[in-house]
């Protein structure tokens, strides 16, 4: 989350982050960066997402679930990652469209993109099948649970070498419409991260 939390604001050259769940970070309220005007309070019990980021240039909003690996995003019996995650995002999409003082109206047109962040070694990274078939779940999650939004999915990836140091590749998921967010999208993915932004149709073999 950190890692992709500098490098955005690295190359928007300003804090775009509303929210970040990390620990020992401000848990509880979701703030826009330029104002500090309070966008949302978290209940403690609540599900939050890990990472918000709000991409002006492109009037989009980057809601990120995270986990230390791409096989915990995976829905399992004991935490239903991915159900919670449309939720989280049908909740916040309603929320952060309103205008609100210190909340333009074109801040709350922004388009919600549903995003995954995970890590990985350099030396069991997965494979692009694997990626594809997570984000195929992700996007049946999101059809089954009322999202009603674009079906343009965001991965983010850190990568882990034997030195320990990080770099970053993403994904664009479609499900072939919004070629114009899917290639602005990809654009600015590709300036963000140091090796690479692959773009998938979601019905690709």
């Amino acid at each position: 989350v950190y890692k992709w939390h500098i490098d955005l604001t690295d190359a928007l050259g300003e804090d775009c982050t509303l929210f970040t769940n990390v620990t020992g970070g401000n848990w509880k309220n979701m703030k826009n960066p330029r104002t500090q005007a309070l966008l949302y309070t978290f209940r403690r019990e609540e599900e939050r997402p890990d990472l918000v980021s709000l991409i002006r240039p492109l009037g989009v909003i980057l809601m990120c679930e995270a986990k230390k690996s791409l096989v915990e995003l995976y829905n399992n019996s004991s935490e239903q990652t991915l159900a919670k995650h449309v939720e989280v995002t049908n909740n916040l999409a309603t929320e952060l469209g309103d205008a609100v003082p210190g909340w333009s109206k074109k801040e709350a047109s922004s388009t919600i993109i549903p995003t995954l962040l995970w890590c990985t070694d350099e030396d069991s990274k997965p494979t692009s099948d694997e990626v594809s078939k997570l984000f195929r779940a992700f996007s049946a999650e999101l059809q089954g649970g009322g999202y009603d939004g674009p079906m343009v999915l965001v991965g983010l990836e850190v990568i882990k070498d034997s030195e320990m140091k990080l770099s970053t590749r993403s994904y664009v998921y479609h499900d072939g419409g919004n070629t114009g967010l899917v290639g602005a999208l990809a654009t600015f993915l590709s300036g963000v991260q140091s090796v690479e932004c692959e773009v998938h149709a979601l019905t690709d073999d």
